[in-house]
């Protein structure tokens, strides 16, 4: 069970609450800035200060106060969704979706809304937490920002993003009260202390909201609260701890955890000056420091303790809230309890692939205290999280009494597998599948990976066509994808290329229906691989293999490691030798990390074979030397042969099994029937120019990108473009100077925020996914340069270039460019016609005319080529036209100078 998702309300206005405004105004300052973190210890007030900026800043606020560890990103998602009606899908989000498509689709929703967004979480306190809402600031696009209320700023990244100014971060040293509000605030509280008095509290909010009646002079934070409670009326002083484990407190609650509590506790608690946040509707938070040491009394009486953690985990059980009510119940001595609600929770953290929380859950229980199943998932995780010796030897030992099931059998076979003991993993694999019973999707993958590198493609075809009935027979949309997507593993060792492409193509149809960007990535990725497979090498390519970085599953460094793969290759193919051997040298890092098997992934034969082009003989044999196991036995011959200088003894059945055009066209190459020689690409026609953007400005506005219309909707977005084009790059204040004509008004700002989240949008739909088409770098936005961008004003002139340029746009420099454009084209094509024979120069001139009636320098033009040709009548019409415009325009008469070339008298008027 899933806790419904709620919408945080922003705290209210404590009684004596200080109003931060130096603070409020660095918070206002900083829009542009996408992250920003209050950074301090307990009782700095960090949610005071975040409270009071949501409930002053004109801008659009979703708030959420994150309420322990067990808050993850489907919980924080839906939270914040929760407070933006455009973001209402996002509130249910499917309990399996990864936490990289969560983020994904948020950024995505965000994107999409006019306003800016302030997205608020407070309480931060888990690593897990920071690192993915540091990725979601990276994802939020201009006019979006987040804001942190956190503990310590480890997972975010920080000094990479200060230095880059892309975040703010307010400490300690920040937040402390001033002299000055120190006095303000005792005399409104009506301390009797001087300021100096309270030098040992350094500022420092709660403890001086603590001390403000009169606090020993050297008293630490826990002594303060304590000092605090002492205040209490006896039954209240008595009953409070055993609320500990509550995170947040109500009435009902409090009265089910501590009956003994008398009525009017809570107007006590806050007379008392205990650090609680007002949440609404009756309900408080907390502070971390006062449930500290009431927890730290209530550990006093063992049996007192557990009795209030059974009813808080029942509560929190109740509620949904599993991995909390787990927790709890762990701690007031219910094992049974805690498992049952912890169960479920590893059924979703698995989906999720959340595996560091799967650990947090799971290892609190102990060894003993997890059966076989529970034990496998901490296996699991655990080899996903750096500890795969442990889960290894977890694996094993269940296996030894015969406790693994076959969902274990599955994990164990892909560790194998890992190992590059591909006899193993199928064998692995194999046992699990014969065990029977219903279909355990886990296994079908490590058998039929095993079982295509062993040759063995009559099973591989078999299981994965098992695996793709039964699930085309279900409703899950989920494992259908995953069926299409192993159906075109097998079918790429078994089948064409365009057959595998059909079933990947569905997978990723699937995928990206369900928003999964991450998992939509990893088969396009495979579709990469097909394209590599057939012998491409192209610029686009590499563009594309570089873009899916981002945009693969953080925690799949094996997608990783075959991206990079693809990538040395292709720029091998492509002759750029540096930057194919620091791919794949990246690879073997990312590989040796995850302990992936360097020779199984294909990376010794690929780095070898950049080695062997690059001249580096002896280290290209040292590679060659080591174990590639499930490799092109073809591929590993040829080079060889090559490292010996000797020839290739290829067999039309080697030629026909190998998968890899490229290697087939090398081992002819080598053979000593074919022609001697590496052929440094199997695709020739390698495009040079991967993305180019055209830009049409003169006359109506458009643009396309390899011919391919780009969707431009809003005329901000289009200028914005054609700037940049004709600038190179601009930081926010010359083009927000440049697009609004210098104004400051923060709606013209805000606008500007939005015209750059539509074009980027825009130009992105045909780029490959990851590409940041608009990068924001060094304080100025350019254009990516992977875009080739040429405009018509680059063209030759034509009749064409007397047209307007970005008619309708008014601002200062269009129109300043649009005039110095329209005299740089008529005096171009002015001297191309005057270099014509006469006839053709009449046809110019009468062209130019037609789009501009008022070219005095085309009617001179127009009336000297007739009377070269002898068209008398013709010249003294084309002359009394050019009066006429002189006259009925511009108030004068014919040029002097003009007058002068003539060999005919005007006519008199």
């Amino acid at each position: 069970m899933t806790p419904v998702p709620r919408r945080s309300a922003v705290p209210r206005a404590a009684r004596f609450e200080r109003p931060r405004t130096h603070l409020l105004t660095q918070l206002s300052d900083t829009v542009d800035v996408p992250l920003i973190v209050l950074a301090a210890p307990s009782g700095y007030g960090k949610t005071t200060l975040l409270a009071q900026y949501a409930r002053v800043t004109p801008r659009r606020v979703a708030w959420c106060r994150l309420t322990g560890e067990q808050e993850g990103p489907a919980s924080i998602t839906a939270r914040l969704a929760a407070s933006l009606p455009e973001l209402a899908p996002l509130t249910t989000p499917d309990a399996r979706t990864p936490a990289g498509a969560l983020l994904e689709q948020l950024a995505a929703g965000l994107s999409a809304i006019h306003d800016g967004v302030d997205l608020i979480v407070d309480n931060v306190e888990t690593l897990a937490q920071s690192e993915w809402l540091a990725r979601l600031a990276d994802a939020l696009e201009e006019g979006h920002r987040l804001l942190l209320g956190t503990y310590s700023t480890e997972g975010l990244r920080i000094a990479r993003r200060l230095a880059e100014g892309r975040a703010q971060v307010l400490d300690a040293a920040d937040l402390a009260f001033t002299p000055q509000e120190t006095q303000t605030y005792l005399q409104e509280r009506g301390g009797l202390a001087a300021a100096d008095e309270l030098a040992h509290l350094g500022g420092w909010p709660a403890g001086l909201a603590l001390a403000a009646h009169g606090a020993p002079r050297h008293a630490g934070a826990d002594d303060l609260v304590l000092e605090a409670l002492l205040t209490l009326p006896g039954p209240v002083q008595a009953a409070l701890p055993a609320l500990a484990p509550l995170d947040t407190w109500n009435e009902a609650d409090a009265a089910l955890v501590a009956p003994e509590l008398p009525a009017g506790w809570l107007q006590a608690v806050q007379r008392a000056g205990l650090p609680v946040t007002a949440l609404g509707g009756g309900a408080f938070q907390p502070h971390r420091l006062l449930a500290g040491v009431l927890d730290s009394l209530l550990a006093r009486d063992a049996g007192r303790a557990a009795a209030a953690r059974a009813v808080a985990a029942a509560l929190a059980e109740d509620r949904g809230d599993l991995a909390r009510a787990a927790q709890l119940f762990l701690q007031a001595g219910q094992p049974e309890a805690a498992l049952k609600a912890a169960r479920p929770v590893v059924g979703v953290y698995r989906d999720r692939g959340e595996h560091l929380r799967t650990r947090a859950l799971l290892e609190a229980f102990g060894p003993a205290g997890l059966d076989a199943p529970l034990q496998e998932r901490l296996a699991w995780a655990q080899i996903e999280t750096g500890a795969a010796a442990q889960g290894e030897a977890t694996l094993t030992a269940l296996r030894a009494t015969e406790a693994l099931s076959p969902a274990g059998l599955a994990s164990l076979a892909m560790v194998r597998g890992r190992q590059g003991d591909t006899a193993a993993q199928y064998a692995l694999a194999r046992e699990g599948l014969e065990r029977g019973g219903p279909p355990v999707p886990a296994l079908f993958w490590p058998f039929v990976q095993a079982a295509l590198r062993l040759r063995e493609f009559d099973e591989a075809e078999q299981a994965a066509e098992t695996f793709h009935r039964w699930a085309q027979a279900g409703s899950d949309s989920v494992r259908q994808a995953e069926a299409w997507q192993l159906q075109a593993l097998v079918w790429r060792r078994t089948r064409p290329p365009e057959a595998a492409a059909r079933p990947l193509a569905r997978a990723r149809a699937a995928y990206e229906a369900l928003g999964w960007q991450g998992r939509a990535a990893a088969v396009q990725l495979e579709e990469l691989e097909l394209a590599v497979r057939a012998g491409q090498a192209s610029e686009v390519l590499a563009v594309t293999l570089s873009a899916l970085e981002g945009r693969l599953p953080a925690e799949a460094p094996a997608a990783q490691v075959r991206r990079l793969r693809l990538l040395g290759t292709v720029q091998r193919r492509l002759g750029h030798l540096d930057a194919a051997e620091a791919a794949l040298r990246r690879a073997l890092q990312v590989a040796g990390a995850a302990g992936i098997h360097a020779g199984s992934a294909g990376l010794t034969l690929a780095l070898a074979d950049v080695l062997l082009q690059a001249g580096q003989v002896q280290e290209a044999q040292d590679w060659l030397s080591a174990d590639a196991p499930g490799q092109s036995r073809l591929l590993q011959a040829l080079l060889r042969t090559q490292a010996a200088g000797q020839p290739l003894q290829v067999s039309p059945e080697d030629l026909e099994a190998e998968p890899d055009a490229e290697t087939r066209a090398r081992a002819q190459a080598l053979s000593p029937s074919g022609r001697a020689g590496i052929p440094a690409s199997s695709d020739p026609a390698i495009s040079a120019v991967p993305y180019l953007l055209h830009l049409v400005t003169l006359g109506d506005c458009r643009a396309s990108i390899n011919g391919q219309p780009v969707k431009l909707g809003l005329a901000k977005a289009r200028e914005l473009l054609v700037w940049l084009a004709l600038h190179g790059s601009g930081s926010r204040d010359e083009l927000v100077t440049a697009l609004w004509d210098g104004s400051a008004e923060e709606r013209h700002v805000e606008y500007f925020r939005v015209a750059v989240r539509r074009l980027r949008a825009a130009l992105r739909d045909h780029l490959p996914g990851g590409l940041d088409p608009l990068p924001y770098a060094d304080g100025r936005y350019r254009l990516d340069p992977v875009l080739t961008v040429h405009t018509d004003l680059e063209d030759a002139p034509g009749p064409a270039a007397l047209r307007p340029f970005l008619p309708g746009v008014d601002t200062e420099w269009a129109q300043t460019f649009r005039q110095v454009q329209a005299g740089r084209s008529a005096s171009a094509l002015l001297d191309a016609a005057a270099a014509l024979p006469a006839p053709q120069a009449a046809e110019a001139y009468r062209a130019l005319l037609r789009l501009d009636p008022l070219l005095g320098a085309a009617h001179e033009g127009l009336v000297l080529a007739l009377q070269a040709q002898g068209e008398a009548a013709q010249a003294r019409q084309a002359l009394h036209t050019y009066e006429r415009v002189l006259r009925e325009d511009y108030g004068s008469g014919l040029p002097e100078g003009f007058l002068a070339q003539l060999r005919v008298v005007p006519p008199v008027r």
